[in-house]
């Protein structure tokens, strides 16, 4: 089994609204996202720092189960955690809710590359990594992101140091580069309108 992890409950500070929902050509940001991730995974959960009826609304259709934050810490790795928590696979995928340019390519081969390892992570060539858009074995991350919190560092990099066997994937050699494009202000939705 695979699972797909979609992070929504970040609070949207530079966009003053639920980033989420903001709606692309008259579909909701997230939504982009989970029809993307939907045929390639058994289970997709959405994580949310509280649950509304307007995600509720927005989702009811598409099949996912939407969860609440384990811990009342705004971070990242706490909406990992929380994912990782529910899954009932190996492996999950994790994708931000404000990448709408989700590649169903890029997703296969990051699972193809974490097979026999605790993580598939895209690596830039400066050597700049993107946690939130990678493959990770459930079992060994619910560990080490246990380990992190209780610790007080609530960082993703805090957790994949503590993984064992971590697999770095260079973003070229993996296709499109807009796969990780993340629209967090006004003006980045606003360019972003030539979404088809």
């Amino acid at each position: 089994m695979k699972t797909g992890i979609v992070l929504a409950g970040g609070y949207s500070r530079r966009l003053g609204e639920v980033k989420a929902l903001v709606c692309l050509n008259g579909k909701p940001m997230i939504v982009y996202v989970v029809e993307q991730l939907k045929p390639l995974v058994d289970e997709l959960i959405v994580v949310v720092k509280k649950r509304s009826r307007s995600m509720e609304e927005v989702l009811e259709n598409h099949g996912v189960y939407i969860c609440e934050d384990s811990l009342q810490i705004q971070a990242p790795l706490v909406g990992l955690l929380t994912g990782f928590e529910n899954s009932n696979s190996e492996y999950a995928v994790v994708s931000p809710c404000d990448s709408p340019l989700v590649d169903a390519t890029i997703i296969r081969r990051l699972f193809e590359e974490a097979s026999g390892f605790d993580a598939a992570i895209p690596m830039w060539n400066n050597g700049f990594i993107e946690p939130l858009h990678a493959v990770y074995r459930v079992k060994p991350c619910i560990e080490a992101s246990r380990r992190v919190v209780e610790e007080g560092l609530l960082s993703v990099r805090a957790m994949i140091a503590r993984l064992s066997r971590v697999r770095y994937v260079k973003v070229e050699d993996l296709g499109n580069p807009k796969h990780f494009l993340n629209l967090n202000t006004v003006e980045e939705f606003e360019a972003s309108a030539v979404l088809q």
